[in-house]
């Protein structure tokens, strides 16, 4: 298989400060506290490790509102974990938009998934659980409705006016506990 490695800064589509944090962290070291790497991940679960987390509430919570689906055994496992303090979690999340969005969640929760297997490799005696969050809750349709392709400015409709500006999410089970 041939692999073509992409220069980030060739890419149009890139926001600048997103291909700074790629290309350049150490300016804009000032807004974040751990370097976006291995060694960086190394100092925040050194540095976590002395936080408190209530694991007990943050289990019974995951599994009352896990109980309302037939969960994965993995799915399980993960939630039981986190009452451990040696468990860690890697969290990704995306906001819903037009075209990358279901292609990119799936990149997003398998690039999660591997990098808990890597730090679990690099930290034995660690666990680390990969935690996908759906930002759709608050995300208005002006922020979605829109985008450029090849120079041209694609619109979806009137959607604001159908549904006064905010998109409605169901909920799996019908309800949230």
């Amino acid at each position: 298989m041939t692999v073509t490695h992409i220069p980030y800064h060739t890419l149009s589509h890139i926001a600048y400060k997103d291909l700074t944090y790629i290309e350049s962290p150490e300016k804009l070291a000032d807004f974040y506290a751990y370097t976006p790497d291995f060694e960086g991940i190394s100092h925040a679960i050194r540095d976590r490790q002395s936080f408190p987390v209530d694991r007990s509430l943050l289990v019974d919570v995951l599994e009352r509102q896990y109980s309302l689906i037939q969960p994965e055994t993995v799915q399980i496992q993960n939630i039981r974990a986190l009452a451990r303090p040696e468990t860690f979690t890697v969290v990704t999340a995306h906001q819903p938009c037009l075209f990358t969005g279901p292609a990119y969640y799936f990149y997003k929760i398998f690039s999660a998934i591997t990098l808990c297997h890597r730090l679990a490799e690099q930290h034995p005696g660690h666990q680390f659980v990969p935690v996908f969050i759906s930002g759709s809750e608050d995300h208005d349709v002006e922020e979605i409705n829109h985008l450029s392709i090849f120079g041209n400015q694609l619109v979806w409709g009137d959607l604001t006016e159908r549904t006064g500006g905010k998109i409605q999410c169901g909920r799996i089970g019908g309800h949230h506990p």
